[in-house]
């Protein structure tokens, strides 16, 4: 016999704890000034990977599986139902409860006086865009990492508030 439990903890420490290790290590590469220049696709897919990560933390269930026989548990699994699967930032944020939606567009809108909708949707497509780098031409310019760290660090601040407050 088996038994699942659904478990919505927002938000998901599982996802939230990978997203956090992926932005600190862009931070790592992106500190080292010597091969930053090359790493610039590396960096930009691991600090939207994070971002990525932050959303779907706020959008997942953690499963609780166990597998019984006569009565008595003989094994038990963790792990993360993610409730929207991709890569585009835009439809991972339209996919939010709406209460987490407002709280973003608002913290957002009062600490930098713009749009969330609007960055998410300009950097949507980035991440699959400098995996596949070799693919197409595609200008990537270090310049647009600052504004990348600072969408993520936004995100990350605001999954600690979300979870504290």
């Amino acid at each position: 016999m088996n038994k699942k439990d659904k478990i919505q903890e927002i938000p998901n420490r599982h996802v939230w704890l990978l997203a956090d290790a992926y932005l600190e290590s862009a931070k790592v590469l992106y500190e080292n000034k010597s091969q930053s220049g090359k790493l610039i696709p590396v960096i930009i897919s691991n600090v939207c990977f994070s971002i990525e990560l932050y959303l779907k933390a706020l959008n997942s269930n953690i499963i609780n599986e166990y597998i019984s026989e006569n009565g008595k548990t003989i094994q038990n699994k963790e792990y993360v139902e993610v409730l929207k699967y991709g890569h585009a930032l835009d439809r991972l944020f339209e996919s939010l409860p709406e209460i987490y939606k407002e709280i973003l567009k608002e913290q957002y809108l009062e600490e930098f006086e713009n749009n969330i909708e609007d960055i998410f949707k300009k950097y949507s497509g980035l991440y699959v865009k400098v995996r596949y780098l070799f693919e197409k031409t595609f200008l990537i310019e270090k310049k647009s990492l600052p504004p990348l760290f600072k969408l993520a660090d936004f995100m990350a601040k605001s999954l600690y508030n979300i979870k504290y407050s």
